[in-house]
């Protein structure tokens, strides 16, 4: 049980929301992905990242973390927004019922398992007839942060999603690179310089006499 709560036991990543606004709101803005995140769930990952940031924010002001605070966005809260998030992330405690046996049904053996996934993660909100959405634990709520654009575009189709994420993840990879002060060469460019059949890397960057070869893979939050 130890082994499995641990993970969760970390500082909130900031720029996670960021980082996912870039890769799923913007480098993918045109992609079929996005639509069907759109149809779906009722607000783009661009206007859910806003979202997002405000929830980030709000924790802040409620546990007197001013770095927090100070990640609110200057987007106003737009109630329709918040309305779908709302009906994203909220849950009954019935409905946790059945989350939980649908879990339990499949899970891996106690035995063996080394880091169980919690369905609270991805909702950490429990509704509440008087309250209203009740934050279960800002845990919680950080760990689902970090994530849920990515959880939540992958859970609709994933391996279409998986198909326009790739190069999306690898365009973001290259921005990020280029901050570094050091030569980087693309996949293109080097497919021209292959000789013969083969495939290549995504990236390969020269430094200091060291040639360091880059496979981006975008994995599961």
């Amino acid at each position: 049980m130890v082994l499995q709560q641990i993970w969760l036991q970390r500082t909130f990543d900031t720029s996670a929301i960021p980082r996912q606004f870039r890769i799923l709101g913007q480098l993918m803005a045109g992609a079929a992905a996005t639509e069907r995140f759109r149809q779906r769930y009722g607000l783009r990952p661009a206007q859910f990242a806003v979202v997002m940031m405000h929830l980030a924010a709000d924790a802040g002001d409620q546990l007197d973390r001013p770095s927090l605070s100070e990640l609110r966005p200057g987007t106003s809260r737009i109630p329709e927004h918040w309305a779908a998030v709302r009906r994203i992330l909220n849950r009954t405690v019935p409905q946790l019922h059945r989350d939980f046996a649908d879990m339990e049904a499949r899970n891996t053996p106690a035995e063996i398992e080394v880091c169980e996934q919690s369905p609270l993660v991805r909702t950490p909100f429990l509704s509440s007839r008087n309250l209203g959405p009740v934050c279960i634990h800002p845990i919680l709520l950080f760990r689902m942060l970090e994530t849920v654009l990515f959880d939540l575009s992958r859970a609709i189709d994933p391996r279409p999603f998986m198909n326009e994420f790739g190069p999306a993840f690898e365009s973001y990879l290259a921005e990020v690179m280029e901050d570094l002060n050091a030569q980087v060469i693309r996949e293109n460019e080097l497919s021209q310089c292959l000789v013969g059949p083969g495939q290549v890397v995504d990236f390969a960057v020269i430094s200091d006499e060291a040639l360091v070869l880059i496979d981006a893979k975008g994995i599961e939050g």
